[in-house]
């Protein structure tokens, strides 16, 4: 999946591509590379939505010793404008 995720990703500009991918992967527990994506996301000035942050935010609650990087999600969420209250439900 990790070739087919990148694929992809990395042929749109379309966010909704990336979080097909980002979600996919979440749900696979591939946590490294879903942040990958995201961080690819940023590098090409591509807006996350909603959607991007709250799979990330649900999976990296779920994985041990990743509940650090939740808060920055949160913080860079509330401060791009894309806040949601399922975010701190997770």
């Amino acid at each position: 999946m990790k070739n087919e995720a990148c694929i992809l990703c990395y042929d749109s500009n379309d966010v909704y591509s990336y979080d097909i991918s980002i979600n996919g992967l979440c749900k696979n527990k591939k946590v490294d590379e879903a942040m990958n994506i995201f961080q690819g996301m940023h590098r090409k000035n591509i807006i996350c939505d909603t959607i991007t942050y709250n799979s990330l935010i649900d999976v990296l609650c779920k994985t041990s010793g990743m509940s650090s990087y939740v808060w920055d999600l949160i913080n860079e969420m509330y401060d791009k404008g894309q806040a949601d209250e399922r975010a701190y439900n997770s």
